[in-house]
């Protein structure tokens, strides 16, 4: 897996995930690969998908959103579609088959065949718990409000207008381990909430950079140090996108990791 984060605001949408590739022999340890991968895909003008896990079924979903979205779609039109698209999977039902292969083999460097390797990934969509991916989408509605649905569930969160009432923070780490450590997910949960007269544009981004940094450093096969940011602001009911990336490694010194 990987690391990717996302905090919603009411204005503003900040999220970041890291680059690696990791590769799991069915009989012995997670090994680092050369290779790097998107985590955090622009589907409209509104809306953009988070998905870490298995690097085939992020392609198959990517491929088969971005396919049916037209460029104006909002966070419910985004749902809607998700949830057709998904039952589509679940039957076996894949629309761009030749798509998919051409992304994953420009991703991966590696030849991919419908039958070998995509048909058998299918019957992951089938499963109930998704557990070989996690996968949001994360935007803004037609009437302007932030929020994010967890694919899995279909469940909508938005973002409370009401900032004492908290707002929807993702936090998908990069392991099993990690994310059923309540301990652990607790500690950089905290980071990422700050007192609320201190929850600025500025301020979530210097903790989402403190919090990648040391996830980095403690998990150097799963996680790379690049913090690949995607933000989306609302600005007089214009969304406005924004894309930048940050080396994390260039404060491990500083902050004693690695």
């Amino acid at each position: 897996m990987s690391l990717a984060m996302c905090i919603l605001q009411n204005d503003y949408i900040i999220a970041c995930a890291d680059s690696a590739v990791a590769y799991f022999p069915d009989d012995g340890e997670k090994e680092a690969t050369q290779f790097r991968s998107d985590k955090i895909f622009k589907l409209s003008d509104k809306v953009f998908f988070i998905a870490t896990g298995k690097s085939i079924l992020v392609s198959i979903l990517k491929v088969e959103l971005r396919e049916v979205l037209s460029s104006n779609a909002d966070l419910i039109m985004c749902m809607a579609v998700a949830e057709r698209v998904l039952k589509d999977l679940k039957k076996g039902i894949v629309r761009n088959p030749e798509k998919i292969i051409r992304d994953l083999s420009d991703k991966l460097e590696m030849d991919f065949h419908y039958e070998r390797d995509i048909e058998p990934a299918l019957s992951l969509f089938q499963k109930d718990d998704y557990v070989d991916m996690a996968a949001y989408l994360i935007g803004f509605t037609d009437a302007g409000r932030s929020g994010m649905v967890d694919i899995r569930s279909s469940s909508f969160v938005k973002t409370p207008e009401d900032s004492l009432k908290g707002f929807p923070l993702i936090i998908l780490g990069p392991d099993d381990e990690f994310n059923d450590d309540a301990d652990q997910f607790s500690k950089y949960q905290k980071i990422l909430i700050p007192p609320i007269e201190q929850r600025t544009f500025d301020n979530f981004m210097s903790r989402m950079v403190y919090v990648h940094a040391q996830i980095s450093a403690d998990n150097p096969i799963n996680v790379s140090t690049d913090a690949n940011f995607q933000i989306l602001t609302k600005h007089n009911g214009e969304i406005m996108w924004q894309e930048t990336k940050i080396d994390t490694l260039q404060f491990y010194k500083e902050w004693g990791l690695g």
